[in-house]
């Protein structure tokens, strides 16, 4: 699993597809549209 940042950083030198089961960052899965639910952030 990928965070988001780090997904960007290696993209740059190589073809990443990010989707909800290899992005590992709870908050970057809401931001990007994956995830709608909250409680995982709010706890």
């Amino acid at each position: 699993m990928l965070k988001f940042c780090e997904a960007v950083n290696h993209s740059f030198n190589i073809p990443i597809r990010l989707i909800n089961e290899n992005t590992g960052c709870p908050g970057s899965r809401r931001s990007i549209g994956f995830d709608t639910d909250d409680s995982q952030l709010a706890d």
